[in-house]
């Protein structure tokens, strides 16, 4: 798993915003595994 997380700490493809690592969720589709939407902010959040 060598170099799975960035210098932000979150995985491969997830972006650090207020502490959390998220990703924009698929138009049609559902979050990436180990992740779940948060309506507030529209995205989906590493757990």
């Amino acid at each position: 798993m060598a170099g799975a997380f960035a210098s932000s700490g979150c995985p491969a493809g997830y972006s650090a915003e207020n502490n959390r690592c998220t990703i924009e969720r698929p138009v049609h589709g559902s979050c990436p595994p180990g992740s779940s939407y948060s309506l507030n902010i529209n995205k989906c959040v590493h757990s």
